[in-house]
């Protein structure tokens, strides 16, 4: 992956919450199935999904910013 895409997900991964945050690392980074993630969270699997739809409509103008201005 290119470094400015890697930096770029990275300044707005910073601006989620640490729950937001914390879901799409363990998704996408560590490959953890929604259905375990949510057990070791203690939590629904909706909400789950709710966190990471959330989180991912957040960050997605913040990269379109990043990656578009360059």
């Amino acid at each position: 992956v290119d470094e400015r895409i890697r930096q770029a997900v990275h300044r707005c991964l910073e601006g989620l919450s640490a729950a937001h945050r914390a879901v799409l690392e363990a998704l996408f980074n560590e490959g953890i199935p929604p259905d375990v993630l949510a057990d070791s969270l203690g939590i629904p699997r909706n909400t789950v999904y709710k966190r990471k739809s959330r989180a991912l409509d957040q960050i997605r103008p913040c990269l379109e910013d990043a990656l578009g201005a360059s």
